[in-house]
């Protein structure tokens, strides 16, 4: 059982967590709304009729839509290379870079107070965005905010094998992962609904996201670091035990930190979390414009946040009880089949997603994200299980490096192939192709020594 203190903390960590990719995800939920009124992006011919929704969307120019029919309208419609440069770039190569260096420095300062100075940067820069005047102004406070939320998950990294032992640490990272559903299937309630009800439209929503995540980064700053409690940090694996009292006398170097790359398996893992991260992150990117385009007549944004919220909390925490039952009873290899699987289990439900019209892809969506959302808490459960202590803050930092620059350079094709295919077949290409290349690559790396 967790005591007390271990569970406010982790608590208090996921909330942070939540507010963070909130803030990451509202910008592909209200892109529309924002370009609309800032004016950026691709513009398309929309029906303000739902009934002649369909007619419009196959008008390709301004002026036969303005002809067709009067109930059509060309609009900004919150697609582009713009939007694409937001959601990917602008966000992941700071994200990618604040990692890192978060990582370096996550044993050079209270933990705890770190991830509080993380969360108030980026709810003030979240708050700066609800002000915004022109399009460069959200690129500069998006990269801040990337650079903000980037240190969460290299300092939970560190921060969790001193909250739990090591038989709850799968769970304990599903907990905290927790915060990437939450934050993003919020986010649909807070572009479909509460942006419609509030004379401050979308700005509104970046304001309240600002509000909650400086409650949350002040609490933060009042946690002092607690250490290593009872020593838990060094009953992790035995793979690790021998190796690391030989050394742990020796002079830290900056090189030393990176000495995990040696291992193949963990190169391995790295490549599959890269092509799983792209497949994700074209999904995420794209979820509420892909519904806006082919069902304009209705209104996701119920679903989308019951699907994200309760498919993948049952994924992360299930992922995490699986992963931890399979250890305890086959060692940590077992984690890695559990992983495999989920992964490709998931795909034949992303395509019916895909393929199927509302309410038939939202239960296809339900079901992707039960399976699919298993894989963070379990690949960073292995990934401090296969290193040693004092690396484990910058592996995981090179991780999240490495995932999110390859996602985000990766998920602008989504507009290019958008454009000479179909949205729907872009999506097709860069989500489940994905996420069943990724899932593949873990399964090679179970075979690897």
């Amino acid at each position: 059982m967790l005591d007390y203190f271990s569970v406010f903390v982790l608590a208090i960590l996921t909330l942070s967590y939540v507010v963070g990719e909130l803030v990451h995800f509202m910008p592909g939920v209200l892109s529309q709304q924002m370009s609309q009124d800032l004016h950026y992006g691709d513009q398309k011919c929309f029906s303000t009729n739902s009934q002649n929704a369909t007619v419009c969307l196959k008008i390709q120019n301004e002026s036969q839509c303005e002809l067709e029919n009067p109930t059509c309208e060309f609009i900004y419609s919150g697609q582009g290379i713009e939007y694409q440069v937001l959601a990917g770039p602008a966000f992941s190569i700071p994200f990618t870079c604040g990692s890192l260096i978060w990582g370096a420095i996550a044993g050079q300062g209270p933990r705890p107070r770190l991830v509080g100075i993380c969360t108030l940067l980026f709810s003030v820069c979240s708050g700066l965005f609800g002000v915004s005047r022109a399009y460069w102004q959200l690129v500069v406070l998006r990269v801040l905010c990337a650079f903000g939320e980037s240190g969460l998950r290299p300092l939970a990294s560190s921060i969790l094998p001193d909250l739990v032992k090591p038989e709850r640490l799968g769970l304990a990272n599903g907990c905290f992962s927790l915060g990437i559903m939450f934050g993003y299937g919020l986010s649909f309630a807070m572009g479909n609904y509460f942006s419609l009800v509030t004379s401050l439209g979308w700005r509104a929503c970046f304001a309240l996201s600002f509000i909650a995540g400086s409650i949350v980064g002040i609490a933060l700053l009042f946690i002092k670091d607690f250490g290593n409690r009872e020593m838990r940090i060094n009953e992790t694996t035995a793979l690790i035990t021998q190796d690391d009292s030989k050394t742990t006398s020796k002079p830290l170097n900056c090189l030393s930190k990176f000495a995990e790359f040696k291992q193949t398996k963990m190169v391995l893992m790295l490549i599959a979390a890269s092509l799983r991260q792209t497949g994700g992150e074209s999904l995420s990117n794209n979820t509420q414009l892909y519904y806006d385009q082919y069902y304009p007549e209705v209104n996701p944004g119920l679903w989308l946040t019951t699907c994200s919220i309760v498919g993948g909390t049952s994924g992360l925490l299930l992922g995490g009880l699986l992963s931890d039952f399979a250890k305890r009873r086959m060692g940590i290899r077992a984690r890695f089949w559990v992983l495999t699987a989920s992964q490709l289990l998931s795909t034949p439900f992303a395509w019916a997603m895909l393929l199927l019209p509302p309410p038939w892809s939202y239960v296809a969506l339900l079901l992707y994200y039960c399976l699919a959302e298993t894989w963070l808490a379990i690949l960073f459960a292995i990934l401090i299980e296969l290193t040693k202590p004092r690396n484990r803050a910058m592996t995981s930092a090179i991780f999240v490096f490495a995932m999110n620059n390859l996602a985000g350079l990766l998920s602008l094709l989504v507009d290019p192939l958008s454009k000479i295919l179909s949205f729907r077949l872009a999506l097709m290409i860069m989500w489940p192709s994905f996420i069943i290349l990724g899932g593949l690559t873990f399964g090679i790396s179970t075979l690897v020594k």
